[in-house]
């Protein structure tokens, strides 16, 4: 099977470019892992290590050990794959080079962050957010115009929604809380 869209030439200033699913699955097929690798490695060890903070924070009586085990799970875990996930189930694949530079600047973000919160240093948190948020920007704007699996669409976009939304709310928390 050629992994190539077929081309079809009608008249000179025009072209036709028809892709089917089983043409569109063959360019995902070759490209996708490579392209989400970091992200699905770095989201999947935030979930183990958040595993690992919550075992120990009633143990140590660790008094921010739970907020940081659900961030590590929840934002650096959870929502990582499901930006991963979400390009995949799009198509909308960048190179391996933006892959990984999306999985360093969200990875970076959520690091920052934790550290802030816990320094009790709301200017971190802020500096933190950035990343993040240029993550989920980039992330939207390669989402638009996509029509294959409309729901899943929606709900990437909800994902999308929900964190952009939270961030701001993280900001002002931080502040107040200091």
């Amino acid at each position: 099977m050629d992994a190539r869209p077929s081309v079809r030439s009608g008249p000179p200033s025009t072209r036709i470019v028809v892709i089917t699913d089983d043409t569109l699955s063959a360019e995902i097929g070759t490209a996708w892992w490579r392209t989400i690798v970091p992200m699905v490695i770095l989201g999947s060890g935030s979930i183990v290590g958040g595993g690992l903070v919550a075992a120990v924070t009633g143990p140590t009586e660790w008094a921010n050990g739970s907020w940081v085990a659900a961030f590590l799970v929840l934002v650096a875990g959870v929502a990582q794959l499901g930006l991963a996930a979400g390009q995949v189930a799009f198509g909308s694949l960048p190179s391996p080079q933006v892959g990984i530079i999306k999985a360093v600047l969200w990875n970076i973000g959520c690091v920052a962050v934790i550290i802030g919160t816990l320094a009790t240093s709301p200017i971190t948190v802020a500096f933190g957010s950035v990343p993040l948020l240029a993550v989920l920007v980039v992330s939207l704007v390669a989402s638009r115009g996509v029509t294959r699996w409309p729901m899943t669409a929606l709900l990437y976009r909800a994902l999308l929604g929900v964190l952009t939304v939270s961030i701001p709310i993280g900001i002002a928390l931080a502040w107040i809380r200091r």
